[in-house]
């Protein structure tokens, strides 16, 4: 893409890209000492890369004002120019595997999928590489809540992350590969609607994905929760 005007899927001509959180924003919000409460909703960002770029789940915990954040990544094991490094392909069995493990830790109910109340985390994903294993998984009874990427659908979203940090509301760990890939953002702005995200160029080796599925995260974090169930009257 051009460093120029660029032309937006949904909103016409953007302005040019730009470096995205502010130096030092982001390491000012590590609290590690608050970890996600499983007596809590939980919401859960799902980026997924099957090949070259990484996967991320990034689970985001409101507690009060401050909004919890933990990530965990699956990456190409081998460098560039190495004999596997093109052959290797993610086991998507493995993410799978890792957010049934999540809703069984975290199983207060964080949304309602066709008006019913879905006990465990609110899942968000894209569906790009992702949709069949996520039908098995919402078959399964997880809150699968598909969010693609569209600059509708997330240019709100980063408005809600970049405010959150800037307000040191987001509380992290320190992981360095989440706060890598918040590094290597630029920012397309979308006029009052936030940005879109993107990689420095197409075929960048410094990924973004961890930033992707926090932005999914932290919208959801701060969503509405469902209402509670008594007995039998909610589904």
């Amino acid at each position: 893409e051009a460093e120029g005007a660029v032309a937006g899927r949904e909103n016409g001509p953007l302005e040019a890209p730009v470096l995205w959180l502010p130096s030092g924003a982001w390491e000012a919000c590590r609290a590690g000492e608050l970890e996600l409460d499983p007596r809590l909703p939980l919401a859960v960002g799902i980026d997924l890369a099957l090949r070259h770029d990484t996967t991320a789940v990034v689970a985001a915990q409101r507690q009060g004002e401050r909004i919890v954040l933990r990530a965990r990544f699956w990456a190409n094991p081998f460098p560039p120019g190495h004999s596997a490094h093109d052959d290797w392909e993610l086991d998507v069995r493995a993410v799978s595997d890792h957010l049934r493990a999540l809703r069984a830790r975290y199983p207060a109910a964080a949304a309602r999928i066709d008006g019913r109340t879905r006990d465990g985390p609110a899942f968000c994903y894209d569906p790009w590489g992702f949709r069949e294993a996520a039908t098995v998984l919402a078959d399964e009874g997880l809150a699968m809540i598909e969010l693609p990427q569209t600059n509708e659908r997330l240019g709100p979203a980063t408005r809600t992350l970049y405010d959150a940090v800037l307000e040191r509301r987001i509380a992290h760990d320190g992981d360095p590969t989440l706060a890598a890939h918040l590094r290597n953002v630029l920012a397309v702005p979308l006029g009052d609607h936030g940005w879109r995200l993107r990689k420095i160029s197409r075929n960048s080796a410094r990924k973004i994905d961890g930033a992707i599925a926090a932005v999914m995260a932290v919208q959801q974090a701060l969503a509405p929760p469902p209402p509670e169930r008594f007995g039998a009257f909610l589904a």
